[in-house]
Parts: structure tokens; sequence; C-alpha cells
């Protein structure tokens, strides 16, 4: 394959780029699968203390689409998790898993204990409410909760003993000879769990359940949820694209975004040291400011004539994170060139040119041939030469090592041209070394609305702003200011009237800000 050349238009390029992607993404498919197959036949050991454990799941359609990747998380019994992120994140995908409705395509399940890949949904114990209530509009009340205990053929009195204490916890009693469609929405949320509850499931699984309330009733579910959950104590966990619910009921959040994990960690871990620079603005409402600039002579500049004192040890404390950065995406280079390698050295078409302890010099030049020349070119090598050179060479343990050596500097260069992840790490050590050995260190200042202190004395480093929006929510403002190209919003407490138009000066919370890497997103300091 010959690279871009300058005549192609960009919607070429990108298509070529898609196309090569998607190869990409097959050809880590069929790796993921033949991996798999082989740690299914390793012997599997549940992990001591975790009641739910999930380690190394990817999840992988038919089409190529991977939607989880390398899931690690052990969950205790009794703990209350929370999965959040956006719309396609694989959250809710994760959740089906571990009830069984979706095949996991890579890694390893266990439920108290015994390694459940295999086991059917009907035998996991989990009880599963969805975001649709799923009830039964020609049944009652009493007989929608019922029905999975008379499905498991529980005898009359069980049932009647299960259904009524599951309606005296959820404060539904009165309602159990009413249809669905005469009870609110909150009411039918209940009935749903009420059928759950009855199961005497040791897992509760909740897929966005309260998605279809408004606003107040979600407040009012949201605290209900979290009773019955210290009522019961049940292994729960829940899935949430909202981040509020989030952070006022988990004992952990979760937070996910295009199939990879986040971070893991209390919601206090969450709110106050961010991984990245999503979890940042993800978590937190309003969302952190996000304000770029660069650090020179231990200060960080904002603007020319604004910057903040953070001293020697901040310089080097940063110079570090960039050093370790370089090494381990160095190392991870290596080890995709490794693979690279490992998969061109077992293919038939390379095995042909080693036969009986001789060279095979027509497999030699095809195997030359369909490597890509301008590759070549670029490392300096031309075929018509490889060919030559390797035909009068007799030593066949030093013709593979050297044909080892050369494909594996095409391949990482092959690669770094065609393969987008790969030319993004590439290029993500070439900033970070411009970075290290630049006078200036671009990075991102995050702080939270509420971490800006309005003050009345003007001094060296504070902001003084004039008020574009004024919003009063009763005991606090959200004040919007125009900075740079910025819409920087304040959280303030209501201790004079604030109105648009008015110049108020802020400072920093130095205790409090974040600083974030704008090549990786990583949290620095």
């Amino acid at each position: 394959m010959a690279l871009f050349k300058k005549e192609l238009t960009q919607k070429q390029i990108e298509k070529r780029e898609a196309a090569i992607l998607a190869k990409e993404r097959e050809l880590h498919h069929l790796e993921v699968l033949k991996q798999a197959e082989i740690d299914a036949k390793k012997e599997k050991i549940a992990p001591e203390g975790a009641y739910i454990s999930l380690q190394n799941v990817d999840k992988i359609y038919p089409n190529h689409v991977q939607a989880v990747f390398d899931f690690n998380i052990d969950i205790n019994e009794k703990e209350f998790i929370v999965f959040v992120g956006p719309s396609g994140c694989g959250k809710s995908t994760t959740l089906r898993m571990i009830a069984g409705l979706e095949e996991i395509t890579a890694g390893d399940l266990y439920i108290d204990g015994k390694y459940s890949n295999d086991i059917q949904p009907k035998d996991r114990k989990i009880g599963m409410v969805f975001q649709s209530y799923a009830l039964f509009p020609h049944m009652t009340v009493y007989e929608n909760i019922a029905f999975p205990l008379e499905v498991a053929k529980l005898n009359k009195d069980e049932i009647e003993k299960r259904v009524v204490e599951a309606a005296k916890i959820l404060q539904i009693s009165e309602y159990l000879d009413r249809k669905p469609n005469a009870l609110s929405g909150g009411q039918m949320q209940r009935v749903a769990l009420g059928r759950v509850i009855v199961t005497n499931s040791k897992i509760f699984l909740m897929d966005e359940p309260l998605s279809n309330l408004d606003a107040k009733l979600r407040v009012a579910m949201r605290s209900e949820i979290v009773k019955l959950h210290k009522k019961l104590n049940t292994t729960t966990i829940y899935v949430t694209h909202d981040q509020t619910e989030a952070m006022t009921m988990a004992d952990r959040i979760v937070v996910m975004n295009k199939g990879y994990v986040q971070q893991i960690g209390t919601p206090t871990e969450i709110f106050n040291k961010p991984a990245n620079m999503f979890v940042a603005t993800f978590v937190g409402s309003p969302s952190m400011n996000m304000i770029n600039g660069v650090l020179k002579n231990d200060r960080f500049f904002i603007e020319e004539n604004f910057s903040l004192k953070m001293g020697q040890e901040f310089t080097e404390k940063i110079k570090k994170f960039y050093e370790n950065e370089i090494l381990s995406t160095e190392k991870l280079l290596k080890q995709w060139s490794d693979k690279f390698l490992s998969r061109q050295t077992n293919s038939q078409r390379y095995l042909n040119i080693f036969k009986n302890n001789k060279i095979n010099l027509g497999a030699l030049k095809n195997f030359i041939n369909c490597l890509d020349n301008s590759a070549l070119t670029s490392l300096n090598l031309e075929k018509a030469n490889l060919i030559e050179k390797f035909s009068k060479e007799t030593d066949i343990d030093n013709i593979k090592n050297e044909l080892n050596t050369i494909l594996k500097e095409y391949l990482m260069e092959y690669h770094k041209t065609n393969n987008p992840d790969i030319r993004n790490h590439f290029n993500n050590i070439n900033r970070f070394k411009e970075v290290l050995n630049g006078e200036t260190i671009p990075l991102c200042l995050g702080i939270r609305p509420e971490h800006l202190i309005l003050t009345d004395v003007v001094e060296e480093e504070t902001l003084s702003l004039e008020v574009s929006v004024s919003e009063l929510l009763g005991s606090e403002y959200f004040i919007h200011l125009p900075f740079m190209d910025l819409d920087l919003v304040a959280k303030l407490p209501v201790k004079k009237d604030i109105v648009t138009g008015d110049k108020i000066n802020l400072n920093f919370d130095m205790e409090k800000i974040h600083f974030f890497d704008p090549i990786s997103t990583k949290k620095i300091a």
C-alpha cells in the first residue's frame, strides 16, 4: 500500500483512514477472541473478598465495534455502585453482561465466588429494574408483583406473604388492587421495584430506573431507593447518565466514557480528585472552569498581565510528569511493535521464506515486494537491495535477525503513518519532548465555580471582571463572567445583590485548583 498522495482530497483521506481503522479493529477483535479461547482453558480462581468481580472484561459486537474495553472492578457485598457516563459510554452494556443478557467477549465475571460467564441469567440470583417499568397493563399491582413468584411456582401463602411485605416496604399497600393505568409514574416505579424485591435476589441491577420521571419525583425516588438499599442490604449496581444521582446515591462511582473506565472512587474522591479533564468537567454542577495558560519562571500565566505564583517545586513536579509520560508511552509502543512483529513473522508468507534450514528466494522476494515501498524508503532501504543482500547471505539465523529488525522498523513506520491510535502516541511523545525542551509549559487550570472567592480587596492575583449574566438560585448566585475567550462561572453566596453589568473581584482558592496536561488530558496536580 502506498502512503497518502497529495492529490487525494480530504474526504478520500478520511475514508481511507476509516477503512484502515476498521481493519485494525477487525484484527484486534480476532486477537481478543483468540486470547479469550486460551484464557477460557485456564483455571478460574475468584478474587478474595469481592462479591462481584469483573476482570479484564471486553465487549465486542460481530460488526467489530467494541463497546467496553478492559473493564476491571471488585464490588463488595451490600455495596451500592453507580455506573455513570454519557449515552453510549458502555455502562448499560456492562450491566447487561453482569445480568447475563449480553455475552462477555473476553474477561472473567465472578459472582459470590463463582465463575459466572457461562451461568444462565435465571441462575445468577439477580433482580433487574429496567428504564421502562415493563408492567402488565391487564394485571393488578398485586398480580404484577407476584408474577415472578408464580413463574417460580411458589405456593399461594408464600406469594401473598412476600407481596404484602414488599408493598409495605414500598408504601404501596393501598394500591394492590389497582391496575398500572391508575398509578402515577412514581407508583409504577415502586411496583417495578417490588417485583424485584419479592424474588429475594442477592443483587439488584438498575438501568436508569428514574429517567422517565419528572425532576421533583426523581429526587423523591432517589432517596427512596437509597433507603430501600439500606433496609434490604442487597448489593446494588445502578446505571445513570445523571451525575447528581451518582453523587447522592453511590458508595462508589464508576465514571465511563467511550467504553473505558475513567475513574473509580467514592463521590468525594471523584469530585475532589478527578483523574482527568473528562471526569473533572462531567462531575459537578455547574461544570469545572477550564483555563488554558503556560507555566514560565515558576508562574502560571493565564494572560500576559495576569499570572499565579506556583513555585519551583511545582515546576519540577510538572517536568517529572512529562518525563514519566514519555517513558510509559515508549513502553506501550514497544508492546505494540512486538505484537505487530509477532503477527507478521508467524504468517505463512513469512514462514515460507525459511524451510528446511534454507532460504526460498522466491518467497523472500514476494514477501519484501508486498511491503510498502514508501515506508521502506523513509527507512533508507530499497527492496531490490534487500533481496540482493539476503540472496548472498548464508547464515539463516543472521538473516532472520536482520529481517526482523527491518520488519520492526518498517511496521512501526507504516502504522505510525496509517494507524490513527499509534500516530497519536508518536505525536504525543514528540510534543512531550517539545514541552520539556521549551521555555514554557502549556497547562490547563481547572477550578470549580464554588472555589472562586468574592473579595473587596484587589491584589496582584485578583481577577476584576464584569458580570454578563447573574442567576439567583435562592441561597446562591451563578455568575457568568467573560474572561478571554471563556465564559467563566462563579458560584457565590448571596451576601449582596449582584446584577448584570456589575464589576466584581475574584480570587482563586489556591488549595482547590487542579492542573491538567492539555495533550493527554490527565491530571498533573
